[in-house]
Parts: C-alpha cells; structure tokens; sequence
C-alpha cells in the first residue's frame, strides 16, 4: 500500500455510498467504489459492514481485503451471494420462544451459515416470558451438538447481562427471522442505540422488517454490535455442495467412515451418516435440514 492509499474498515452502505473508519481516524467518511464496480467481486452486495478496504487518494474503493469470515445467503432475486456482515468475532442467532412460531429449519440455516462463513454461533432464545414448556427436547439437542443455547427475555431484562458478559469487547453480530425481536434486543443490550422495533404480524404470525440495512453499531465498553436486516426465507450459500456435511458437528466426524470420499450422504450404499440418522444418534429434522440446503444449494449453482 502506497502512502497515498488508506486501509479502512466499513461499518454501513447503502444505494451505493458507504461509511468507512480509516485507520487511525475517529471520524467516519462517507465514500464510493472506484468506477461502476469492484474488481474481481460478483456478488449481490460487495461491501458489507465489517469490511476492510482500500481507499486510493481520493477517498474512493478501489479494493476490498481478504476477509476472515462473513455471513452469507443466497439471494434467489439476485441470483448471487449476499453478505449481510464480515470480519466479526461471534454470531447472536436469535430465534423467539413462540411469536413468531419457532422452526428448527430456521434455525438450522442461521447455524449452517454460521458454520460455512467460519462465525462462532450463540443461539440467543427470545422472548422466554411467552413460555418455553415446548421446547426442553430441542433446546438439549443443540446443546448436546456443543452450542451454546441462552434464553432471554429482552423485555424483561432476563439473560441480558449474561449475553453482555460473553461478548464484552468483541464485534458481535445479531440476525434471524423478522419479528423475533433483534432489535427490541440490542435495545436492552446496549440501551444508548435505541433501534427502531415492530411488533409481529397477528395475522400471519411472522414478524414486520424493522431493519433495512446491516450497520456497526458501536458496544459500551469497545466492540461492535451488528444489526442485520430480518429475513422471512433464507438459504445458506455453498460453494460446493460436499462442504455443507462440515456445517453439521454430528455428521462431520461420522462421515469420516463413509467408504466413499465423495459421498453425499443421500443415496449413497454403506453410509455412516445414513446408518447414524436410522440409528437415532444423529437427528431426524437435523438431516432433514441437510438434506432440504443440498437440494437448494444444486439448484443455484446451476443458475449463477
């Protein structure tokens, strides 16, 4: 990097123009790419807060540096990739105890991706002061998997301090579906942000987009909270479809005893991971989630 170029990192963008803290600044600028689009990047958004770019003398994008990890999901619209954040230290998937209904699919998809883009999940239950008597089974199936399962109560302060405790100092994102309460969240988290919230639709159960964009929002005490936009469908992006087994714990280690490098463990002869799911030690809707993110994953990598 020459003297006249700026390394900096991008904390929101949005119709094209993008917030960036150069190194060793304070104050945020507001810049663009250089030219119509960056180089060598084809997905839907290039940039995403988290980023860390380039600026030459004129304070325009001219590269964006290899990044350590991101959230993604295929944007079916877009026919491309779609990073909602980058370069962060763990992930908040937050799902809500009963309004908007829960789903293990959901879920499954926000820990897939979390897993691909090499992001350390914390899945953050809330809204627990609606009930959770449904749920003990699937909350020990995800905490027998290793991951660590938190039930909160943003509105009533329940589990806040906690999630505050394991994320002291680092860049922290938030994402999951409209109208488990992201924002009503970061809210109690950090009560100096104060994000807009929505209520969740009586109608259809599932919740209202109160977030458009995701954006750094700076932590008491140093660190970042990054608010992403809630989704209604999400389809974890693969590259190829033989690293989504690696997005599962319990099958990652069993599919070393397949017979086949190459198996995908769905018609495959003498699979391990097969044999394991009709033994009961791996779990039904778990490899029915993979199975439902391969078939997706075949038809995308078709088209893009």
């Amino acid at each position: 990097m020459s003297r006249e170029e700026m390394r900096a990192r991008l904390f929101y963008g949005r119709a094209g123009r993008f917030g960036v803290l150069v190194d060793g600044s304070s104050e945020i600028i507001h810049v663009m790419i250089k030219g119509k689009r960056l180089k060598g990047v084809d997905e839907y958004n290039p940039l995403a807060p988290g980023d860390w770019v380039e600026l030459d003398r004129d304070q325009l994008i001219i590269k964006r540096h290899h990044r350590d990890n991101a959230l993604q999901r295929f944007n079916w619209k877009q026919n491309k990739p779609q990073t909602f954040c980058a370069n962060i230290d763990m992930v908040f998937c937050v799902v809500a105890a009963k309004s908007p209904e829960f789903h293990v699919r959901f879920l499954d998809r926000l820990l897939i991706a979390s897993e691909l883009g090499n992001v350390n999940p914390v899945i953050v239950m809330n809204k627990i002061d609606e009930g959770v008597e449904h749920l003990p089974e699937i909350i020990d199936l995800y905490q027998s998997l290793g991951y660590e399962f938190v039930l909160v109560s943003a509105l009533q302060n329940k589990g806040i301090e906690y999630l505050q405790t394991i994320s002291q100092g680092k860049i922290v994102g938030l994402w999951g579906a409209s109208g488990v309460g992201k924002s009503t969240l970061l809210n109690a988290l950090e009560p100096m942000i104060q994000q807009e919230t929505g209520a969740v639709n009586r109608k259809w159960n599932r919740g209202n987009h109160t977030t458009n964009f995701a954006t750094f929002l700076p932590k008491s005490g140093g660190g970042f909270w990054v608010d992403t936009p809630g989704m209604r469908d999400f389809s974890p992006y693969l590259v190829h479809g033989e690293e989504l087994v690696h997005a599962f714990p319990e099958m990652n280690d069993v599919a070393q005893a397949c017979p086949f490098h190459n198996c995908m463990h769905i018609d495959e002869q003498e699979c391990a991971v097969k044999d394991a799911v009709e033994q009961g030690s791996i779990a039904m809707t778990r490899y029915q989630s993979y199975q439902k993110v391969l078939e997706e994953s075949k038809s995308y990598q078709k088209k893009w």
